[in-house]
């Protein structure tokens, strides 16, 4: 059984993010000074990690391999219009923002091989 005691939880995935074969979990924040953390499965005791970025107000996350390296990148939408990709590292230890600002105000992104060239991106990237 696993407790969570966190405040301002909006999004929630699953997925091994730093490859060591079992589940982790990645969360969003409505608010709070780091709005993208994960928490690292060490053996069915789990360790809160964070990612660092400065934006509040997550909307959209998802878990994804954007730049087909074999690691899960995270893909999160900030309320004001901001898709962040963060490239994972080094077992998930490290994270790479790049923010892309998207006019209007986003709810969500949706990050797949959109023109079938075998890597992901989103539509607004065509």
């Amino acid at each position: 059984m696993f407790k969570c005691y966190f405040d301002g939880i909006v999004l929630v995935q699953v997925g091994d993010i730093d490859g060591d074969g079992d589940m982790d979990i990645l969360v969003g924040f409505a608010t709070g000074a780091s709005p993208v953390s994960w928490l690292e499965n060490d053996g069915g005791r789990f360790i809160t990690r964070k990612i660092t970025l400065a934006t509040p107000g997550v909307v959209g996350l998802q878990l994804i391999d954007m730049n087909v390296d074999g690691l899960p990148d995270v893909v999160a939408t900030m309320a004001g219009g901001n898709l962040v990709w963060f490239k994972s590292g080094f077992g998930a230890r490290t994270w790479a923002a790049n923010e892309v600002n998207i006019p209007g105000d986003s709810v969500a992104a949706a990050v797949f091989d959109y023109d079938q060239d075998g890597d992901n991106g989103t539509p607004s990237d065509y």
